[in-house]
């Protein structure tokens, strides 16, 4: 039989949750309505209050505890809410609905709902009687054996009518003016997780601010023809912003129909099968942590990659960080620190884990010292889950999360709208505080480096460009094919390029331009292969990159005395070629094309070609950390000349700030920009002759500075080195400069 229902309808209350709209700790309105399931078939026949649940006692009940409290999340009060009642009242099951209004500046609310029975909350309660270190201890297998109630996983976290600008609509006006759009966003399943049950936690479901943002974002800058289309971009967006299972996503648009107050599409999706190239977890792992990695002693980057190493034994390495030297915070004499952050997915418990990182540490010949002194190795558990613990051996959250900018600036690479489960305030808002304090209070100084052939290389808005040379060893090469052919002239040539101030000089043993023929792998290892060893036996001592797409190209050249891969694919011609650049620890440039040679000029059709570009290329980065390559090790090219018309280059050039800027998906990644002696070139200058489109070139790379690229690709490379020293001081800063 059905059970009867006493409902509270929005009871209005004033309650600390976490943070409000920005970000301060202050009262703020809720509103809770509640559903008590029960059978009042008594209290009808008698029509007496004493045979039922007096909703007055419920309300003040309610009140109190929501005022008198503060409660960490939503979440966390809508289950001390139901525990409450099943626990005051005899009762089977309730129901709780609680909203936060004001906790989004353009959307009317966020709401937490669930479903708890009596019966539910008696098997949590055995479940915590059971929690404490010992009790960890005896479950060391992969998993533990939790069985959480059913209910426990039908909770619905909801964002209601957030509030966009976007471009949708098939009409042609409606494709020149941005129009209000309505999105409805409910996150269905439980928040709790066994580690939540055992250390009596209620984690939030996700980052509600991390989501409506990340939507935001994504649809005013979409152009969809059809609600339908943003409808379901939106659920897609959303499972990469947040660790949902299944979603409900409804878009109203307000303009739609003249006499209805909206037109509206409403779908409901699971979350696809799990996408290794998007940091999904993919081998059953029910964890996801973030680690802290440190080293100062020693071959400091080889410290880093050997820990990573040894992580992968029990652990799916996710995402990393970008690489940054720092100077000590707490005991200044001693070397400077290399500090990165990984995410990692494990099965392991919380302790199984730090026994496991501990057990690295010991590997790798870490001895106690005095505290915070120099060390080999420090592995960090940073953050696990959501989860609060406090053990003798063990607390999470990290206590120096908030105070040290070499945890917060590596985890912020990774995980800026990840939620602090204490503080309620995201990694990216605490590094942002940090920074805002005095130097002296901010910590130490840090700089973001790539190891490169024995040295650390920095990168950012204050560090000059450098330059790269250029030796085709190819017989067929657009604008030098045949020059440098030989082994023995492409070491003459490379030695000239040092004496004319490269930084770095790349060998290519396979033409690329447009319309030529691949020359067999055979070949090209015939070329490449010795005059690496003939530019090392010259004794060039620069880093030597290798410009190939094939995977054990790259692997032989490195082999032979090369750096870094270069690959004018991307890694999807050959994608074995991530897996050379992971292993080895090479430093892989990834620049964006489509198609091949032979199909480029067929595929240069973009709406907007830096948005684009950006976009196909960080899915392509994101494969490559994925695959094991470390986020320092990546260098980006927006691939000008590749698949791109004469005003898709210039405009990639005029507006290089933003294929890597700030908020964007290569933010933070090196730029690496080669436009030398390219057809656009000869195009504009009318010189039909690949040399002498050398002034041309230059115009590209003082451009390509300005624009912050990091790298320029060029064949003069004395004339570049001018261009590129007086480039710098313009536009780099004073820091930079080289008086």
């Amino acid at each position: 039989m059905p059970l009867d229902r006493i409902i509270v309808e929005q009871l209005s209350v004033r309650s600390i949750i976490g943070l409000d709209s920005w970000e301060r700790r202050r009262p703020q309105p809720v509103s809770v309505s509640l559903a008590i399931h029960s059978n009042v078939q008594a209290a009808g026949d008698a029509d007496s209050l004493a045979k039922s649940v007096s909703y007055a006692h419920v309300a003040k009940a309610v009140s109190e505890l929501a005022e008198r409290d503060q409660h960490a999340t939503l979440e966390e009060l809508a289950h001390r809410i139901a525990t409450l009642c099943l626990g005051t009242y005899d009762v089977p099951k309730i129901s709780v609905k609680v909203e936060k209004p004001k906790a989004l500046l353009h959307a009317s609310n966020v709401a937490m709902e669930i479903t708890r029975t009596r019966a539910s909350l008696e098997h949590l309660e055995r479940l915590q009687s059971g929690a404490p270190s010992s009790h960890l201890e005896n479950h060391s297998a992969p998993t533990l054996s939790i069985i959480l109630p059913e209910e426990l996983w039908d909770d619905i976290f909801t964002i209601e009518r957030l509030q966009v600008d976007a471009v949708v609509g098939v009409n042609p006006w409606e494709r020149l003016e941005k129009q209000k759009i309505s999105i409805t966003i409910k996150i269905h399943g439980g928040q709790l997780q066994p580690q939540s049950v055992l250390y009596s936690t209620v984690p939030p479901t996700s980052n509600y601010r991390a989501i409506a943002n990340a939507v935001t974002k994504h649809v005013e800058e979409s152009k969809y023809l059809t609600i339908e289309g943003l409808a379901t971009s939106i659920a897609d967006h959303c499972f990469e912003v947040s660790p949902a299972t299944k979603l409900t996503v409804r878009v109203d648009k307000p303009s739609a129909i003249l006499f209805a107050s909206a037109a509206a599409v409403e779908i409901t999706r699971t979350r696809p099968p799990a996408n290794p190239s998007k940091g999904h977890l993919t081998d059953g792992s029910d964890h996801v942590v973030y680690i802290g990695i440190g080293t100062n002693i020693g071959d400091r980057h080889g410290n880093i990659h050997h820990a990573l190493q040894l992580l992968r034994r029990k652990c799916t390495i996710l995402d990393t960080s970008y690489l940054y030297e720092t100077t000590p915070m707490y005991k200044l004499d001693q070397p400077n620190f290399l500090n990165c952050a990984v995410k990692i997915a494990t099965s392991l418990d919380p302790l199984s884990l730090l026994a496991f990182l501990k057990s690295i540490e010991r590997e790798m010949g870490r001895q106690l010292t005095v505290r915070n002194g120099p060390r080999v190795i420090d592995l960090d558990i940073l953050l696990f889950d959501g989860l609060v613990i406090k053990e003798d051996e063990l607390e999470v959250p990290h206590i120096g999360i908030p105070e040290r900018d070499f945890v917060l600036r590596p985890l912020c690479d990774i995980a800026p709208a990840l939620l602090h489960p204490t503080l309620h305030h995201t990694v990216e808002v605490l590094l942002s505080s940090l920074l805002s304090r005095p130097v002296a209070d901010g910590g130490s100084v840090m700089r973001r480096v790539t190891p490169i052939c024995g040295s650390l290389w920095a990168w950012g808005e204050d560090t000059p460009a450098k330059v790269m040379g250029i030796v085709n060893v190819t017989p067929d090469s657009f604008s030098d094919g045949g020059d440098r052919f030989s082994s023995e002239a492409a070491a003459q040539a490379a030695v000239l390029m040092v004496q004319d101030g490269a930084d770095i000089i790349d060998i290519g043993g396979l033409s690329t331009r447009p319309n030529s023929d691949e020359v067999t792998e055979e070949e090209e290892l015939a070329r490449v292969v010795p005059a690496v060893r003939a530019i090392r036996a010259a004794g060039v001592t620069l880093p030597i990159s290798v410009d190939t797409f094939r995977s054990r190209v790259a692997r032989e050249a490195l082999a032979a005395g090369a750096d870094i891969i270069n690959d004018v694919s991307g890694g999807t011609r050959d994608p074995a070629i991530v897996t050379v650049a992971a292993e080895t620890f090479a430093p892989l440039c990834l620049m964006h094309s489509r198609g091949d040679s032979r199909t480029m000029t067929t595929r240069a059709q973009y709406e907007d070609v830096v948005a684009e570009s950006r976009h196909e290329l960080a899915d392509l980065v994101k494969r490559a950390v994925a695959g094991g390559v470390p986020r320092w090790n990546i260098i980006v090219d927006p691939g000008i000349g590749f698949a791109k018309t004469l005003e898709h280059n210039l405009e990639i050039l005029r507006r290089l700030a933003d294929f890597a800027g700030p908020s964007t998906e290569l933010d933070g990644y090196p730029v690496l920009v080669g436009a030398s002696r390219k057809a656009f070139i000869g195009k504009i200058t009318g010189q039909v002759d690949p040399k002498q489109r050398g002034w041309g070139t230059a115009a590209t790379s003082a451009a390509a500075v300005a624009g912050g690229a990091a790298l320029v690709r060029v064949h003069d490379v004395k004339e570049t080195r001018d261009v590129v020293a007086v480039a710098n001081h313009i536009w780099r800063t004073r820091s930079a400069r080289k008086d």
